[in-house]
């Protein structure tokens, strides 16, 4: 039996009749995350992610680039991290039951390897 549509969102994106897996499909646009639902012959349902880091670093490095100073600014966007990357950021930081060290967090956006992430000159 064809699955159905699981939400107004996604989109039939594959059938494989071979396979027996049909697969959906949702973009997010603010985000740039694209989620997969395959639905297996078995009744199992996988789900996969995946981003354009690309956009997302573009926009860093054009933020940075466009950058005029902290003052008179209440708020300002220091860092924006790939969701993708963000899991991975967050146990380098020693993240437990949903809390992180700031203090590494800060280290590892400032090293040099991680600059692209950063939208801001200088320090974090």
């Amino acid at each position: 039996m064809p699955a159905r549509n699981p939400a107004p969102r996604y989109r039939l994106h594959a059938r494989d009749t071979a396979a027996k897996t049909t697969t959906y499909v949702k973009d997010d646009q603010r985000t740039l995350i694209r989620t997969y639902l395959i639905f297996e012959g078995d009744g199992t349902i996988r789900v996969r992610k995946t981003q354009r880091v690309d956009a997302v670093l573009d926009l860093n490095q054009a933020q940075a680039n466009a950058f005029g100073g902290y003052r008179g600014k209440s708020m300002v966007c220091t860092s924006r991290v790939p969701m993708v990357e963000w899991g991975k950021l967050m146990n380098r930081c020693g993240r437990e039951n949903g809390e992180y060290d700031d203090k590494k967090l800060r280290q590892i956006l400032n090293d040099s390897d991680n600059r692209a992430f950063k939208t801001v000159p200088g320090q974090v």
